[in-house]
């Protein structure tokens, strides 16, 4: 099985067929909004009003996008609450079909197959 890993998303590639697994929501908003504005953890902690904790947690990604921190980003970064949250549960939702060897390709889930192809 081939697996690409691009900025912020895996692609696994199987029979021709691709399913593209978003990363952790953190990766996309250090990648497309702090970084590019040269925002630190600190500053982006106080536009949120959370503890410099809280936000180097899910910086981090120790923590995930809760629907009070999903208000905080939406009042800071745009978006409504709903895009932040929706990204978290995708990211759950890869995560869990990671964790149990599966992909979900076109309303399908298969079993991953594990092999040393390059």
């Amino acid at each position: 099985m081939e697996c690409l890993v691009l900025i912020n998303m895996i692609q696994f590639k199987k029979r021709g067929k691709t399913m593209v697994v978003t990363g952790h929501p953190s990766i996309d908003i250090k990648t497309n909004y702090l970084d590019p504005n040269g925002i630190g953890s600190n500053q982006f902690a106080k536009m949120l009003d959370i503890s410099k904790s809280s936000t180097s947690c899910f910086l981090n990604q120790r923590s995930g996008i809760s629907p009070k921190l999903a208000i905080r980003l939406a009042l800071v970064l745009g978006r409504d609450p709903e895009h932040w949250l929706k990204k978290q549960s995708d990211y759950e939702l890869t995560e869990e079909l990671r964790k149990t060897n599966m992909i979900l390709l076109k309303d399908q889930i298969i079993k991953m197959e594990r092999s040393n192809e390059q």
